[in-house]
């Protein structure tokens, strides 16, 4: 099998073009695409986990939610997504939630 030819590169900067085309606010962090569950719960949660990322402390466990909960039980934050934590640590919230 071969590395990525010209063509893979070409196929794959233009998807990215049509989607910059077709959403430049989520690219530009100026809005999300947040319908149902993931503006009641993934949303909250992700800025909670910023918050404690951003403060140098892990959010195993926070007092927020009903008399406490697990945070870092909860899988749909990723806690330990090495992404997730480079995102969080090197951008502000918005940019890193709509690129992630």
């Amino acid at each position: 099998m071969k590395g990525a030819g010209r063509s893979d590169v070409f196929s794959i900067a233009g998807l990215i073009g049509l989607l910059f085309l077709f959403y430049p606010d989520v690219f530009l962090a100026r809005s999300a695409a947040l319908p149902g569950d993931h503006w009641e719960q993934h949303f909250p949660w992700a800025s909670l986990f910023f918050e404690y990322i951003r403060r140098g402390e892990w959010p195993f466990w926070t007092s927020y939610i009903h008399c406490g909960f697990p945070i870092a039980a909860e899988s749909q934050i990723a806690l330990f997504y090495l992404p997730n934590l480079a995102l969080y640590l090197l951008l502000p919230f918005r940019w890193a939630y709509s690129y992630l």
